[in-house]
């Protein structure tokens, strides 16, 4: 008998091993191990049996299944495969390397471990980072990438750094492992991964900031990386021709830009300004756009990159306790301009000069010679102006430069602007701006951010009765009145005055005066949302960091609320870690739709004018100042260059926006992420599989918001009464009418499927067949543009001020690509059916997503005490919903849900308390 058990592990062994070298994989001696313990000792004979034959590739193999196992023999296995030289080493997975590291740390054999480190590439250290000494770690790393570091190894160390900053591992010894890879990256021209870890690093360890030397190099570096938009000269083109008349395309703006920019931002130093304050000059050519132009820069990466820079320019010029005003000389400043105006004065005189020999030349003249020579001046001219607007803009501190930009919603993007404001901020909160520039500056927010203009016509009529009856000096003047109305500037009004009109210095005076007076609020707030975008690759720790900077700017600028609110950001790195856990792919989805934070007064205002029709057509002019206003004199105003039309989609995903209070706690904003995510890509994020049925969006995602309230519950039944309490605490400050009676739906019962359907039918639409839908393209298409003919027909301002420059129709040459869009986007809408059929909601509720996360609720009301507070309050909500509608029918009163159902849910609090506790089950149904 012993003889035959010693033969059938010997035929057990040999045949493990025999797959172990033809699978070039341990599963097969592990599996062997795991049920048969006995065999380890053979199994490690026969490894240093290999080891020895010159094949330890695979004595390697069958350490890793003994380790696997918790074999003491891998131990000594280890200590010999160590000793030896062979390539093998290097083919180590990822998943065996962990389990040879686990292994030997976990008893306590550091060194033997450093001994396989040894033998390891710097692709396989980064697998290990946590457990290397700096100097091991900074050595195999040099050791094992001689030139550049392959992006396996840097994917690994960044991957390491957002597990702890979302807090899913310690830190260990990695952070500086990390740092020192930073550096080692930096070194060998590998900027762009270099300042990926540095962000990442800031977001998890701010404290290696502290000291100016690990971003000393990234600020000297970040105007270079900034492309270009001056013309270039390329030998073999005829003198004068540039490069950007060949129409070729400016090269992207890296990321690095922009993960630079706000690393400045987050650690400022007054070392900083001037470095970022030639960034901002370089990246403001890219984004600035003149008034000719019809729509905004389109580039995100341009876009987050000026927003960023701008802001961090604030930040660290905020730091510069010697900026106490705009203008660093006043005088040179004031000959500057000076000189400027008489070059454009002058430029513009050989303009005319040109013009009328164009004409002569279209009557039969052969005057080509003075034509070309007219030409060639008004091109050095315009070279010389180039020349000397960029010494003007010397002279003026990063907070005249802000403000310059804040101030000039033509010429600027908004998210440009809302950097520059952000950073304009900054310096008004921690800067040393004194007198009149801090006036100005503060003046300028308030404007801006709160939508302020004034009254233009009271402004003419007060700079006409200073002058003769249609004096052309009128035009001049209401520039500069228009000027100050944006930036405050009361110096450079009084000097344009001055200028224009210097026998009258009281009326700079009298224009400031009629102006401040009459500032009242535009009905525009586009400053109350803010866009949160993601780079290409950006990793899911960075969007910590957007969120971060996006509720400061809804907190501290919008709701004014100085120093932030900390319970926005407390939940902040759990509430991504969840997203990133719930919601696959969820970088890639807001890199393609990006978030964007909204007051909830303009969140609803939205609702209520998308909701249906998720298309609109706004009317925009271009135009060079003063602007139209009531009672101007046409010749005195400026020129539009052109009217056209905007298409504004809000049928893409996140386009609607999330009221930014949400982010308080997961439970209020994960099922609203989760509700765009399922349009985008459903449940799994293939965007080839979005679900367009809305029906079917809220039955998901109220199931998804009862697995949240499962999944984030207490493991201790007596804690959930506290639980559930602080739950409706939370979801009453949020505002969120109805989350809590979605939780008790009954979508098993066709009569609630039913009214379901019915709500969302009535705010959606019915589904169109093919042919109704076309016609119905067709007619919205007309009605737009017989709203286009009627603009043009009665718009006092397109009537008296350029009347011949008209928005244009859809279906036209100048609107083919709008037009297709907006037919695009109505056409997909009308053909969408967002019923839900009791088919086709069995077969949702059977999906394997719903499925897990109806268990989980399952399992969570089967507890003692669960959902009895909230099947109570649900209980309120309804009673409070129906009595609030009929009072508000009786009296047609404007309805305020979430204050009246406070009310409503107190008075109603003590009939809910006598009936006892209720029971779930009895509340399920829609809500009335």
């Amino acid at each position: 008998m012993r003889v035959l058990h010693r033969l059938r592990s010997w035929n057990r062994v040999r045949v493990a091993i025999k797959r172990v070298m033809s699978e070039d994989a341990p599963t097969a001696a592990e599996k062997l191990l795991r049920r048969f313990p006995a065999e380890c000792e053979g199994i490690s004979e026969r490894a240093l049996t290999l080891s020895a034959r010159g094949r330890p590739w695979y004595g390697l193999l069958l350490a890793v299944s003994l380790a696997r196992c918790g074999a003491p023999q891998a131990l000594d296995l280890l200590r010999h495969l160590v000793s030896l030289e062979f390539l093998g080493w290097h083919h180590l997975g990822e998943e065996a390397l962990r389990s040879l590291q686990a292994y030997l740390l976990e008893r306590g054999e550091a060194s033997l471990f450093h001994a396989v480190r040894q033998r390891l590439d710097g692709h396989q250290l980064g697998w290990v980072l946590p457990d290397v000494d700096a100097d091991g770690f900074v050595a195999a790393i040099a050791r094992g990438c001689r030139q550049r570091l392959p992006a396996g190894v840097v994917w690994y160390i960044a991957q390491f750094v957002e597990e702890v900053g979302l807090g899913r591992r310690p830190p260990g010894q990695g952070l500086d492992n990390a740092a020192a890879a930073a550096e080692i990256l930096w070194q060998r021209g590998q900027e762009e991964e270099s300042v990926l870890l540095l962000a990442l690093l800031a977001l998890t360890q701010p404290v290696l900031f502290e000291e100016p030397k690990r971003l000393r190099p990234v600020a000297d570096a970040l105007p270079g990386w900034i492309p270009s938009s001056r013309s270039l000269r390329i030998e073999g083109l005829p003198d004068g021709v540039a490069l950007d008349s060949l129409s070729l395309p400016i090269a992207p703006v890296p990321p690095r830009v922009v993960r630079a920019a706000d690393l400045l931002a987050e650690f400022p130093r007054f070392d900083w300004i001037e470095s970022l304050r030639s960034a901002w000059l370089a990246v403001e050519d890219l984004v600035r756009r003149d008034a000719r132009e019809e729509e905004a820069e389109h580039d995100p990466q341009r876009l987050m990159a000026a927003q960023s820079i701008a802001a961090a320019l604030g930040a660290c010029a905020a730091l510069d306790r010697e900026m106490r005003v705009l203008v660093r000389d006043e005088n040179k400043n004031k000959r500057r301009h000076e000189d400027l105006r008489r070059e454009v004065d002058q430029r513009n005189k050989v303009v005319v000069d040109y013009q009328k020999l164009v004409a002569e030349f279209h009557a039969g003249k052969e005057i080509q010679a003075s034509i070309r020579k007219l030409r060639e001046q008004i091109g050095t001219s315009d070279a010389e102006i180039a020349r000397k607007r960029e010494d003007l803009r010397r002279d003026l501190t990063p907070a005249a430069l802000l403000l310059h930009a804040v101030s000039d919603e033509q010429a600027y993007p908004l998210e440009v602007r809302q950097g520059a404001a952000w950073g304009l901020y900054r310096i008004l909160e921690g800067g040393a701006l004194e007198g009149a520039a801090r006036d100005r500056v503060h003046q300028t927010l308030r404007s801006v951010l709160h939508g302020e203009e004034f009254d233009e016509s009271a402004v003419r009529d007060r700079i006409a009765a200073a002058l003769p009856p249609n004096d052309e000096r009128i035009r001049e003047l209401l520039i500069a009145a228009e000027r100050y109305g944006d930036d405050r500037d009361a110096e450079a009004l009084a000097a344009a005055i001055a200028q224009v009109a210097p026998g009258l210095p009281a009326l700079a005076e009298a224009v400031r005066e009629v102006v401040d007076a009459t500032r009242r609020p535009r009905e525009r707030d586009e400053f109350g949302e803010r866009i949160v975008r993601l780079l290409p690759g950006a990793r899911l720790l960075e969007l910590v960091g957007s969120l971060r900077r996006g509720l400061r700017w809804m907190v501290e600028l919008i709701e004014g609320r100085a120093g932030g609110d900390p319970s926005l950001e407390g939940n902040l790195r759990w509430i991504v870690a969840l997203t990133g856990k719930e919601l696959a792919g969820v970088t890639e989805f807001i890199k393609q739709h990006p978030l964007r934070l909204m007051t909830l007064n303009r969140h609803r205002r939205i609702l209520g004018q998308y909701c249906c029709e998720k298309v609109h057509l706004s009317f925009w002019t271009r135009y060079t100042p003063p602007r139209w206003f009531r009672g101007a004199d046409p010749a005195q105003l400026g020129e539009v260059h052109r009217r056209y039309l905007q298409l504004e989609d809000r049928s893409t995903p996140n386009s609607m926006g999330v009221y930014y209070r949400l982010f308080e706690h997961p439970l209020l904003v994960l099922p609203v992420l989760y509700h765009e995510f399922l349009h985008y890509g459903g449940p799994r994020g293939e965007p080839d599989q979005g679900i367009e049925n809305e029906t079917e969006v809220l039955l998901r995602e109220t199931l998804f918001g009862r697995y949240l309230v499962a999944k984030l519950s207490p493991t201790r039944d007596e804690e959930l009464p506290a639980y559930e309490a602080a739950l409706a605490a939370t979801i009453d400050r949020a505002d969120l009418v109805g989350f809590i009676q979605r939780l008790f739906f009954d979508f098993e019962d066709d009569v609630c499927l039913s009214a379901i359907n019915e709500e969302i039918i009535r705010s959606y639409g019915e589904v169109l067949s093919p042919d109704a839908a076309k016609a119905e393209v067709a007619r919205q298409t007309q009605h737009w543009n017989r709203t286009v003919e009627l603009e043009n027909l009665v718009d006092e301002a397109k009537l008296s001020w350029c009347p011949d420059r008209e928005w244009p129709l859809l279906g036209t040459e100048q609107t083919r690509a709008l037009t297709d869009r907006f037919q695009a986007v109505v056409s997909r809408l009308l053909v969408q059916d967002h019923r839900l059929d009791p088919e086709q909601r069995d077969h949702v509720l059977t999906d394997p997503v719903c499925r897990h996360h109806r268990d989980c609720w399952a399992a969570y009301t089967a507890r003692p005490g669960a959902a009895v507070l909230l099947a109570k309050r649900s209980a309120q909500d309804r009673a409070a919903v129906s009595s609030l509608r009929a009072i508000l029918h009786r009296y047609n009163l404007e309805p305020r849900p979430a204050e009246i159902l406070r009310l409503f849910g107190s008075l109603l609090s003590r009939t809910t308390e006598s009936a006892g506790e209720l029971d779930p089950r009895s509340l399920s149904g829609p809500s009335s």
